[in-house]
């Protein structure tokens, strides 16, 4: 008895320092590789050697074809009314927030971080990715539509192969840098972390103790 009551009590700081540290590579991340002159050459290095050696790119553009806004809304639509059917309103609506959340976070990041221009060919900010902030964040909002404990491990196998395929196209079309892709991962990271763990709160008060082991 005193074993149920005492569980679910870490859960939140280990959530809460995971995604302190994912926020904490979110930053390093762009200071380094977007606001250096060094990390800006060899993510530019990176992209162009993955281009280079990836010469068969039409994989990349089929998939990167199928992730736009449509997709997008169609896929989390369909994940949100499954979660609400069986796990309710609540869990439902907490996923989709979480989901948006990455990819509007995204969106706004890139356009309020600057991209020092430390060459001549200096463009545009690309930090974080769009395109992966998108995937990334419907994996999250898949993640919170299983139930927290060994069986969120199961999707989480399934779903990582496909957000590093996604992040390997953009580089492979040499339309993000390497950065880029893993800083949406990192801010994907971020959302799910904070949103599981406001999940497992929420249970605790509910008087259903859950362990998260994801």
């Amino acid at each position: 008895m005193s074993t149920l009551a005492t569980t679910p009590l870490p859960a939140p700081a280990v959530r809460l320092s995971s995604a302190a540290w994912a926020a904490a590579g979110f930053l390093l991340l762009y200071l380094v590789c977007v606001g250096t002159p060094g990390g800006q050459q060899l993510d530019e290095a990176a992209m162009q050697w993955t281009a280079t050696t990836v010469t068969e790119d039409g994989w990349a553009r089929a998939l990167l074809a199928t992730v736009s806004a449509g997709s997008v809304l169609l896929v989390g639509g369909a994940i949100a009314a499954l979660t609400a059917l069986t796990r309710g309103p609540r869990t439902a609506a907490l996923g989709t927030l979480s989901g948006a959340a990455v990819l509007v976070g995204a969106e706004v990041l890139k356009l309020v971080l600057t991209r020092p221009g430390f060459s001549v060919d200096a463009v545009a900010n690309s930090f974080p990715s769009g395109h992966v902030a998108a995937v990334t964040g419907l994996a999250v909002t898949l993640l919170l539509a299983v139930p927290a404990g060994r069986w969120r491990r199961t999707p989480l196998v399934g779903l990582a192969p496909v957000v590093l395929l996604t992040g390997l196209a953009t580089v492979v079309l040499e339309w993000h840098r390497p950065s880029d892709a893993l800083g949406s991962v990192l801010l994907g990271a971020v959302v799910g972390v904070v949103a599981a763990r406001r999940e497992n709160r929420a249970l605790t008060r509910a008087g259903h103790p859950s362990r998260w082991s994801g």
